[in-house]
């Protein structure tokens, strides 16, 4: 498995992480998957976002879905090994044989030409799970968006969650992703920001390319027109790229706020969400400067835009 490449996507969700892996998805060399253990957890069907209720060329096709429930069951014993009650079940894993990086494997043997696989599920436990396979280099990408973004987009979906406790949790996470990517070899590693690659596309992607080793195509520019076939991730950003195609995104409505139809119906492509500034109050914005200050000047951005 010579220059066999896993690339993990690292950040908070809601952060562009989808529309990265999409742009990169493009090269054909990559293959993103998007968030592999995301159906099984949350009980979602498994099918390839972009396909739909279509036979999709690699979900279920080249890679059976008992095949991928096999490995995240395996991981899910993994990650409960880490827990609080893990003496029996670290015990249980030793028994076991350790499953990690076998999903990778199984699409380069199957997918010829693809030698760099996009993963962006986030979850460090399913990273740590996956990174230690030496069949493969594994390479960090620090994606970091606006913290009043990410904020904003959670307090969309939180049902009435108090803002305060949304900001905690995202910057509980927040803290464990630093200390986890500050951890990684220097080469290894490398850091994205969601504005940049919405506003300087060339050039950001340019500096992706050379960290991941291949060249940079004008393709990337135009990702829209072209097929991505990923389990889990932003639904927003497939129903955008459908829509541009002119084809139908009905399987995706079922999990998409009426508002978020309406936004990205209307984007052609790149564009800037900076919904955050109007959607929130002075007050809350002030809360969010407040507790996520530090962060936000260390990856410079204005605290009083």
């Amino acid at each position: 498995m010579d220059n066999k490449k896993v690339v993990f996507i690292l950040g908070l969700g809601h952060s562009g992480g989808t529309l990265l892996g999409n742009i990169l998805d493009v090269h054909p060399r990559i293959l993103h998957i998007g968030e592999i253990p995301a159906p099984f957890v949350k009980g979602h069907r498994f099918r390839c976002y972009y396909c739909g209720e279509k036979k999709c060329p690699i979900w279920g096709t080249l890679i059976k879905e008992d095949f991928v429930r096999t490995i995240v069951h395996d991981f899910l014993s993994y990650r409960k090994s880490q827990s609080r009650i893990g003496k029996f079940w670290r015990k249980y894993i030793q028994s076991k044989k350790n499953r990690g990086g076998d999903l990778y494997l199984k699409i380069f043997s199957v997918l010829k030409g693809v030698d760099i696989i996009i993963d962006k599920s986030l979850d460090l436990n399913w990273i740590e799970y996956n990174r230690q396979n030496n069949e493969y280099k594994s390479l960090y990408i620090l994606l970091i968006r606006d913290f009043r973004g990410v904020i904003a987009s959670r307090k969309r979906r939180s049902n009435g969650k108090e803002l305060i406790d949304i900001i905690r949790t995202e910057k509980s996470k927040f803290k464990d992703v630093l200390k986890f990517y500050r951890k990684l070899p220097a080469n290894n590693k490398e850091i994205v920001r969601y504005e940049d690659l919405v506003i300087y596309p060339d050039s950001t992607l340019l500096k992706v390319a050379n960290f991941l080793g291949i060249q940079y195509i004008e393709e990337f520019l135009e990702y829209y027109k072209y097929p991505h076939h990923i389990i889990g991730g932003n639904r927003n950003v497939f129903l955008q790229e459908l829509n541009i195609k002119g084809e139908s995104y009905n399987h995706l409505l079922d999990d998409i706020r009426e508002e978020d139809v309406k936004y990205y119906t209307k984007i052609k492509g790149f564009k800037l969400d900076e919904r955050w500034k109007v959607e929130l109050t002075k007050e809350e914005i002030q809360l969010i400067n407040k507790n996520f200050n530090k962060y936000l000047r260390q990856f410079n951005y204005e605290i009083n835009p």
